[in-house]
């Protein structure tokens, strides 16, 4: 059976800065080292909270071999075989200033490719709620990418992936996976800027959402 847990992510500690910048390159945006070092900056400001998700397993079967660089030892005392425990993403938390109610923001969300489907997103949001609710939170926010871009025919939805970036519509809806866990949604804005194959800068829908704790 799977555990997952979240552990505070240490950005003065450079193997764990070298794990996150991986982590970061793996999920394909914000792993320049100027967004990394301002994390680190807010990090130490209390403005940013990262954390690890951290995995780990019971089997009677023998642990599998695994890298060092982000295994931790297990600490089960399951009579059963502990399978070494794994950094397999990372999540932050960060207070939204000068809102009433207390309201904090989720803005990362990453779980490496080798562990989705398996629960453990579900368990990092439910675990980053008791987080900002032990800090006073009443609400919840995150974004998005806008669930038209699955569902909606059209040129400006679908159709964007092919004729604008050249690859396929997405497999599932990220605000829909949200919407699973309670979140609803509160407005859409095109606030994404990306840049289609022909240097076009695109603007996407992002579904802001929030969640009362």
């Amino acid at each position: 059976m799977s555990n997952c847990h979240l552990t505070p992510i240490d950005l003065t500690d450079p193997s764990q800065s070298t794990e996150l910048a991986h982590q970061r390159r793996l999920c394909g945006w914000d792993y320049d080292p100027a967004t990394l070092t301002t994390w680190k900056q807010r990090q130490i400001e209390g403005s940013k909270l990262l954390f690890w998700i951290v995995t780990s397993s019971t089997s009677s079967s023998p642990s599998p071999s695994s890298s060092s660089s982000n295994t931790p030892k297990p600490t089960s005392t399951s009579t059963t075989d502990p399978k070494p425990a794994t950094l397999c993403g990372h999540i932050s938390l960060e207070p939204t200033p000068t809102t009433t109610p207390k309201t904090f923001s989720i803005k990362t969300l990453f779980i490496h490719p080798s562990h989705r489907r398996g629960g453990t997103g579900r368990q990092a949001m439910q675990l980053i709620e008791k987080e900002a609710s032990v800090r006073g939170a009443q609400w919840l926010e995150l974004t998005a990418l806008s669930k038209r871009y699955v569902y909606d025919d059209g040129p400006q939805w679908r159709g964007i992936w092919e004729t604008k970036f050249g690859i396929a519509p997405p497999a599932f809806s990220v605000q829909e996976w949200y919407e699973g866990m309670g979140f609803v949604v509160w407005k859409e804005e095109p606030v994404t800027e990306e840049r289609a194959l022909d240097g076009e800068v695109v603007f996407l829908w992002e579904a802001f959402m929030r969640k009362g704790l």
